[in-house]
C-alpha cells in the first residue's frame, strides 16, 4: 500500500468512525428536567412521541423502584418500521428523560433535536384547570412543577413540591375539609402527608415565605355553594395518585375522592 493509499484509507476510516459516533449521538438524547416530577415527565414524553408521528405501543409508570418507559412505532413504508424508546428516571431534583431511536435508519439522524423540540413544546403548554362540576362536590388536586409553575416561586432544589387543591361544594350539604386528610401515594401505595409549615418555611427561599404562607390551604367548612383553593407543600417525588377525604358535617360520615396523576 502506497503512502497516498494508506492516507486515504485512514481518512476514510476516520470519517466512518465520526459518522458512526455522531450518528449514535443524534439518535439518542438525555434531558435533565429539574423541578419536574417523573410522573409529569412521562406524560410529556408520551405527548412528544405522538407529536413526532409515533403510535404509543406501551407505557410503564416511573417509580422509585425503576424508570418508566414509553415505546412507540411508526411505519414509514411497507415493512419499514421506526421504533422509539423513552425512559424516565426519578431523581431527587426532578426527572431525567432519555430517548433513542431504535431503527438505525439514516432519517433518524436528527432524532435528538426533533425529540427535544417536541418535548420542550409539550412542556410549555399547560392545560387550563378544568371547570368544577355544577353539581355535587368537585375536588381538583394538581401537583405543579417546583420551577415555573402557577405558584410563581422557584422551589427547585428545596425538596418541596407545591400541590394545588380546589374544592367546590355544589351539593345541599355542608362538608368539612382538613389538610391532614389529603394524602399522596407512591406506586407502591406508600402514603405521604403534606409537610408541616415550619419545615416549609425552613426550606423555602426566605423572600418567598410570606407568599407561600398566604397561599397555603387551610382547614375549613364548606357550606352549599362555597369553594376553597390553595396550595399544600409535599416532599418532592413522583407520586401515582392522591386521596382527599371530606366529612359530612351533619352525618359525620366521610366521603373519599381518588385522583390519579
Amino acid at each position: 500500500m502506497s503512502v497516498l493509499q494508506r492516507h486515504c484509507w485512514l481518512l476514510g476510516l476516520c470519517v466512518s468512525l465520526l459518522s458512526t459516533t455522531f450518528g449514535c449521538a443524534a439518535r439518542q438524547v438525555r434531558l435533565a428536567q429539574k423541578g419536574m416530577t417523573c410522573t409529569e415527565a412521562e406524560n410529556l414524553a408520551v405527548v412528544a412521541v405522538q407529536k413526532m408521528g409515533y403510535k404509543v405501543k406501551e407505557t410503564t409508570r416511573p417509580s422509585a423502584a425503576g424508570p418508566g418507559s414509553v415505546k412507540g412505532e411508526r411505519e414509514i413504508a411497507t415493512g419499514n418500521v421506526h421504533r422509539v424508546l423513552v425512559q424516565v428516571l426519578c431523581t431527587s431534583l426532578g426527572a431525567e428523560v432519555e430517548a433513542k431511536a431504535e431503527s438505525g435508519m439514516l432519517d433518524d439522524l436528527n432524532f435528538a433535536n426533533q425529540f427535544k423540540e417536541a418535548f420542550d413544546t409539550a412542556a410549555e403548554v399547560k392545560k387550563p384547570a378544568r371547570e368544577p362540576s355544577r353539581t355535587g362536590v368537585d375536588v381538583l388536586l394538581s401537583p405543579e412543577r417546583a420551577a415555573g409553575g402557577d405558584l410563581g416561586i422557584d422551589l427547585s432544589g428545596t425538596g418541596i413540591m407545591p400541590v394545588f387543591i380546589r374544592i367546590t361544594n355544589h351539593s345541599p350539604r355542608r362538608y368539612r375539609f382538613k389538610v391532614a386528610e389529603v394524602v399522596l401515594q407512591h406506586a407502591d401505595r406508600t402514603r405521604v402527608h403534606s409537610l408541616p409549615w415550619s419545615e416549609v418555611a425552613a426550606k423555602a427561599p426566605p423572600a418567598s415565605v410570606d407568599t407561600l404562607q398566604a397561599k397555603l390551604a387551610k382547614d375549613a367548612d364548606l357550606k352549599p355553594g362555597e369553594a376553597l383553593s390553595g396550595y399544600l407543600y409535599f416532599p418532592f417525588a413522583g407520586y401515582a395518585n392522591a386521596r382527599v377525604t371530606l366529612e359530612d358535617v351533619e352525618s359525620k360520615e366521610d366521603e373519599g375522592f381518588f385522583i390519579e396523576f
